[in-house]
């Protein structure tokens, strides 16, 4: 038989990666409640610094106005109430420390007078992961509030279904201990409970068993805090209580990807410091610079940018794994995006080998995903550049073929390198291999294009060369405006 405990430091939680505060936020964002720990995720020493002085939006990252801040937390309300309460929603906050952290806003709606209450459990992500993220918006997870006699006081009405299997009126005024199939050890984790939250704001629950409505045991783990009157003293408690069982199967899976999590936290770190140093390198380029060091910049800058491209593709041959990878539909000239491929690519071509560029002037706008066209076309450019000595590396658009309301592009990317051996050609597009150095990069590079092309609804595939290598790049997209009829909030700049 499994003991019941009660544990500050869980062996088993995956929400020791994980920060969590309590807030209550009238309907204006107004602090009217914090935690000590909500507190503290927001740079402040004590609630006190917030309670009726702060509003919940001004932690609100980016540099939006204060105007536009509010904004967005009044549409978070609107979209609160329209779900039935409850909602799950990230953003991203600046602590009054200046610490930036990506964090999850668990809402629920509290009917109190015209303007409303929002009691909000804040959750700071150990990193900005999606699978955490998508994890945590579905979870099964239950608001409540016990007072000092151990009886419920309020549970939301999701979480009273997801959790006790039954209406919130049905668990109100009940004590707890009606919940545990052990009430004897109830007893003793409510007296222990209680004393830890004499000694700190909130503390951590182990896994308890509980009865739903229907009979059947569901572990639960939870997160609470002390509830405390004006001088102090201790009259209950608050918190969020979750599945145990799904959060451990979580914490599992997060074990046995742990490799996965570990390329995730660094590939985000590296990815910021390359963009933030090729930023410099572009201003550098932009100074009067000598022959000789311009090409040393330019050495630097190759070297930069393939760090960063290596990790773009570690990154979503992630997403890929996990099925996160979304399909944009932006508006874009293909103009822009070629000659932009020119500033990028034109630093890892060798001295002697003639790089072109040959595409019509299309008379519309394209809708797509410019970013993933830009990301395949960068990884066979590069590839060729990696390979080729002398000659020439050409992009070119061979084909276009146009209806009414779509267009479907043919790309092709010819080298004059050494070529690709028939016993390997069948094996290129396969992840994470590496043939021999002469084809260093190819592995990984070619495996997310061809994916990528297939989640666009198009294709990647080698052609036949008498010399070199071509590889055919096949994708379609809708037609926009004409260019002189630009839409609504376009910018119409040179990159």
């Amino acid at each position: 038989m499994e003991t019941l405990s009660f544990d500050v430091s869980l062996e088993v939680d995956p929400f020791k990666l994980l920060e969590i505060g309590f807030l209550e936020v009238e309907g204006d964002g107004l602090i009217s409640r914090i935690s000590q720990g909500g507190a503290s995720l927001l740079g402040l020493s004590s609630p006190l610094e917030a309670v009726k002085k702060r509003f919940l939006w001004e932690f609100f990252s980016g540099r939006e106005s204060p105007e536009k801040k509010k904004e967005i937390f009044f549409s978070f309300l609107e979209r609160l109430k329209s779900k039935g309460g409850i909602l799950t929603e990230s953003f991203c906050f600046l602590s009054d420390k200046g610490a930036e952290f990506c964090g999850i806003l668990r809402g629920f709606f509290l009917s109190d007078g015209v303007k409303g209450r929002v009691l909000i459990a804040l959750i700071k992500l150990p990193l900005e992961g999606e699978i955490i993220f998508s994890f945590i918006k579905g979870l099964p997870l239950a608001f409540f509030r016990i007072n000092k006699d151990n009886e419920f006081e309020f549970v939301d009405d999701h979480g009273a279904r997801e959790i006790f299997g039954c209406s919130p009126n049905e668990i109100v005024g009940r004590k707890v201990h009606d919940f545990h199939f052990n009430k004897a050890l109830a007893d003793a984790l409510f007296r222990e409970i209680m004393m830890a939250l004499l000694e700190r704001d909130q503390v951590r629950v182990g896994r308890v068993l509980l009865r739903r409505a229907d009979g059947k045991p569901v572990w639960v783990i939870s997160v609470v805090r002390g509830l405390y009157d004006e001088r102090g003293n201790l009259i209950g408690r608050e918190g969020v209580a979750i599945r145990a069982d799904i959060i451990e199967s979580f914490d599992g899976n997060l074990l046995v990807g742990s490799y996965d999590r570990f390329l995730g936290i660094l590939g985000h770190d590296v990815r910021s410091l390359c963009g933030s140093a090729l930023s410099f390198l572009v201003l550098l380029s932009e100074t009067d610079l000598n022959y000789h060091q311009r090409k040393l910049l330019e050495k630097i800058y190759t070297s930069v940018h393939s760090v960063r491209r290596l990790f773009d593709n570690l990154m979503s041959s992630l997403s890929l794994r996990y099925g996160r990878i979304e399909v944009l539909q932006n508006i874009f000239d293909l103009s822009e995006v070629m000659n932009h491929l020119k500033t990028i690519v034109h630093p890892y071509i060798r001295s002697g080998v003639d790089f072109r560029i040959d595409f019509p002037k299309l008379p519309y706008l394209l809708i797509g995903d410019d970013i993933k066209l830009e990301q395949i076309l960068i990884n066979l450019l590069v590839n060729s550049a990696n390979v080729t000595q002398e000659g020439f590396i050409e992009l070119r658009v061979d084909d276009i073929v146009e209806s009414e309301e779509k267009v479907e592009i043919l790309f092709s990317v010819k080298d004059t390198g050494p070529g690709i051996p028939e016993e390997i050609r069948d094996k290129i597009f396969l992840p994470f291999r590496s043939f021999s150095s002469s084809y260093k990069g190819m592995g990984l590079g070619l495996y997310i294009s061809k994916s990528l092309a297939g989640l666009m609804g198009g294709d990647l595939y080698l052609g036949e060369s008498d010399r070199g290598t071509v590889f055919h790049l096949r994708l379609p997209f809708k037609k926009g405006n004409a260019k002189g009829e630009l839409p609504f909030g376009w910018v119409d700049d040179e990159r």
